[in-house]
């Protein structure tokens, strides 16, 4: 007998949900070595009292189960809710009831390390028994007079406490790791619905996910499995007991990698930036671990969603895209979608193969739902937070004069891309998976183009929209900027909280601070039959890792799933990967407290191949000026060296080798110039519809792309002046139906013996709000450019100040300064 008195084997987990709880707990008690004289110690009932809340036979009464949680030093809310479960569960005895308690008991409580449940076999049987409570017999229902669907009251009563319904193909055969939130993902094919009810003929689970020899058992009903089961779960339990890892309790390593202090290998982790600062903390926390015979570190790059998938699909250049990630983290799963489809049609089968076909088990870090947020006074005068709006009542206010949007741009940007499908979604009606006629239909995208046009500028992230939204009010004029923002619940947390990027980040400007006056309010929309989509932050290793990197790379995904982990996650306003709200989440930080919108439906292949170019047509035009720093400095390399041989690449040549990437996001009714300067300007190219013709019947963009090519270096840097020329100019050619925009390169500072605006002078002009606005966006090219000057600038032109420290890296910076567009 354990110290802490009864064994959890005593109890049958697949007995029913009120036995499994009592297991559960009993478990629990064990691992910390606590008996009842010990719990009874502790609090104010006794030992037989406390015995009751473990006998499986009846659901504990409230103050002794809260008073056992708190003494084994449990989370008492999140136990609280499973004993909810547990009771409604019982009494409903529906299988969408089971299935979600079985979910959340599996998420909190019986979660297998990685040697035991290779002990245990390929499946595991405990996640077996689990996997079969979520397919009950709806004929042995139907014979006790029951309805096998769950009733609304019971749906409404879970509301935000249920977990998604399971419906991986591989759930059992790849249990979730030590401390996982989610012991068994998703399906990784449709977008997370925590909360609402499965639709009919969801809920089950194949019979090859129970593992070799469950063929039969998947038919059984759960009552009936249990005699077959009892022995594997026995061994379950026992292997549970020795190597659970509790969260809040210390961490059982010895069945993983131990810690090492000489690294010899690295693992490196491709986060995206809503994210990257919390998955770096914990890579620092963790530290190195030794598998194989090497020491592996962990290291963290910040890499926006799209960015990373296209590097990944088309080849990973570390020159220019930087480290190669060994696992990647996305927004969102659907970015792996996208990069396999790239990856196939564009015929890349290596890096196909780098790339797996389906999610991990247990994949998913945190979730966070997209939101429609407002400024506070005109959420407010909406009726926040009792008033609901949609995708259609967004699309009705950006048709109004004067309403400004913002939104990233979908083909680098987990919100834009989200926010687009669910434009389409709730222009065509209708819930169903959107097809290519859908996209392609004329009404609709007149619709789309409609809605695109109130769009302030796109991005490559949130970062920009909210910087600049908290600049302005600071100013006292929150609304003049923005009036409604598509981003992710968690960003509007993290703003109103003091982040005023949304999120960490090591970006000038992110930096923490005081709350904004004006906070901003989240909308979740909901449509009628249209929901909206989740970012489920996926926690993906690549293909083809050595023996010790794969081996720390699941450790590492055990340690995110830890009880201190995941309060950084919920820190910054994620919810858990089950989609139950955090402590953060709350009205005061602008979320209402509301049961979630069901989640629109998965995008095809097709669709997201052609989505972009559909978007491209659709999305607000450009009228923008491109300014190129051809100073002296630019004649120097990468380094900011004088080059040893001619053949060596100086900064101004890899400028030209990226100008596809500076020009191809460009549609062909973009309106695009060119300006090159050193002591002074010089036009190339005035502003011109992309795809018009020249008298030489050349079009625009074959003009640019070889004046770019013939540029060269001398004299100095007339760089404040060559702006403020730039912002004039557009400002006579106003275009009030485009993003007009400066984007200018330099390597250096204000440098001219000809006659310049200061610094202050140049940054009154740009925010002159008696002007028409033009968004200047600046590029600091190299080691030597004036970073803070260049920031400055940008900040007066409501726009974003962009880092290329390393030359070699402006093919990538470049497609997110143009990105914008």
């Amino acid at each position: 007998m354990s110290p802490a008195g009864r064994r959890p084997t005593d109890h049958d987990p697949a007995a029913g949900p009120l036995p499994a709880l009592a297991w559960a707990l009993t478990a629990r008690r064990n691992i910390q070595g606590l008996s009842l004289e010990q719990l009874a110690s502790a609090t104010s009932y006794d030992k037989t009292t406390l015995s009751r809340v473990t006998n499986g036979t009846t659901l504990p009464s409230e103050g002794p189960y809260e008073a056992f949680a708190r003494g084994c030093g449990l989370d008492v809310q999140e136990w609280k809710r499973l004993r909810l479960l547990a009771g409604q569960a019982a009494a409903e005895l529906g299988p969408q009831a089971l299935q979600r308690f079985a979910d959340a008991l599996v998420s909190a409580c019986t979660v297998l390390p990685e040697a035991s449940r290779q002990q245990l076999g390929g499946a595991g049987d405990l996640v077996a028994v689990w996997n079969a409570l979520q397919t009950p017999d709806n004929d042995f229902l139907q014979q006790r007079g029951e309805d096998p669907t769950p009733s609304p009251e019971l749906g409404g009563q879970l509301g935000d406490l249920a977990a998604p319904p399971l419906a991986s193909a591989t759930a059992a055969s790849s249990a979730s790791a030590p401390g996982s939130e989610e012991s068994l993902p998703p399906d990784p094919g449709r977008h997370l619905d925590p909360g609402a009810r499965p639709q009919a003929g969801e809920g089950k689970t194949p019979a090859s996910t129970l593992g070799a020899g469950s063929e039969q058992a998947a038919s059984m009903p759960w009552y009936r499995r249990r005699a077959t089961r009892a022995a594997g779960v026995a061994l379950a339990a026992a292997a549970v007991v020795g190597g659970l890892f509790v969260p809040g309790c210390s961490r059982d390593t010895s069945s993983g990698p131990a810690s090492c202090s000489k690294p010899t290998q690295t693992l490196h982790v491709a986060a995206s930036t809503d994210k990257a600062a919390i998955v770096n903390d914990a890579a620092d926390a963790y530290g190195s671990h030794s598998s194989d015979g090497q020491c592996v570190r962990v290291t963290v790059d910040s890499v926006d969603s799209g960015t990373a998938m296209r590097a990944l699909a088309d080849g990973w250049n570390t020159a220019v895209d930087g480290p190669r990630p060994d696992v990647w983290s996305p927004a969102s799963h659907i970015w792996l979608q996208m990069a396999r489809a790239r990856a196939k049609k564009n015929h890349h089968p290596q890096q196909l193969e780098q790339l797996p076909a389906a999610l991990p088990a247990g994949s998913s870090l945190a979730l966070s739902p997209l939101t429609i947020a407002m400024p506070e006074p005109a959420a407010r005068k909406l009726g926040w937070p009792r008033r609901k709006i949609s995708w259609q009542d967004l699309a009705s206010m950006a048709a109004h004069p004067g309403f400004k949007l913002g939104k990233t741009n979908p083909e680098y940007s987990t919100s834009g891309l989200n926010a687009t499908f669910a434009s389409f979604y709730a222009q065509t009606g209708t819930s169903s998976e959107l097809t290519t006629t859908n996209l392609h239909d004329q009404a609709l995208q007149k619709k789309i183009a409609r809605m695109e046009k109130s769009v302030v500028h796109y991005g490559d992230t949130t970062l920009t929209y909210l910087a600049n939204l908290r600049r302005f009010d600071d100013a006292g004029q929150a609304s003049a900027y923005l009036s409604a923002v598509t981003v992710e619940e968690n960003s509007v947390v993290a703003y109103n909280l003091g982040y005023p990027c949304g999120s960490r980040s090591s970006e000038p400007g992110c930096e923490k601070t005081s709350p904004p006056h004006t906070k901003l309010l989240a909308f979740h929309p909901v449509d009628e039959g249209i929901g909206t989509i989740y970012s489920d932050h996926p926690y993906i290793p690549l293909h083809g890792l050595t023996g010790a990197k794969k081996s720390v790379a699941a450790d590492f995904r055990h340690f995110l799933a830890t009880k201190t982990a995941r309060a950084k996650f919920a820190d910054l306003g994620f919810r858990t990967p089950t989609g139950h709200i955090t402590g953060r989440i709350t009205t005061g930080n602008g979320v209402p407290g509301e049961r979630l919108p069901a989640p629109l439906g998965q995008p095809t292949d097709d669709v997201l191949n052609e989505l972009p170019a559909v978007w491209r047509d659709l999305r607000k035009p450009a009228n923008v000026l491109l300014l190129i720093d051809t100073s002296g400095s630019m004649d120097f390399n990468a380094q900011g060296k004088q080059r040893v041989v001619p053949t060596e690449k100086s900064k101004l040549d890899l400028v030209k080798d990226a100008r596809g990437a500076l020009l191809d996001g460009f549609t062909d009714s973009d309106k695009v110039g060119l300006w090159h300067f050193s002591d002074h300007h010089t036009v190339d190219d005035i502003i011109a519809p992309m795809g018009s013709r020249k008298p030489d019947a050349k079009p625009q963009r074959e003009h640019l792309a070889t004046d770019i090519g013939h540029l060269d270096a001398d004299a100095g840097t007339a760089l404040y002046a060559t702006i403020d020329d730039a912002v004039d100019a557009l400002r006579h050619h106003y275009d009030t139906h485009a993003i007009n925009a400066v984007v200018v390169l330099t390597d250096g500072c204000n440098q001219t013996s000809t006659p310049s605006p200061g610094l202050e002078e140049l940054t009154t002009t740009l925010a002159d709000p008696s002007k028409p606005p033009v968004r200047v966006f600046t590029i600091a090219y190299g080691d030597d450019a004036c970073r803070s000057q260049l920031k400055a600038t940008a900040d007066a032109g409501h726009a974003h100040a962009y880092n290329a420290q390393d030359p070699r890296t402006i093919d990538n910076v470049l497609t997110n300064v143009i990105s914008n567009f």
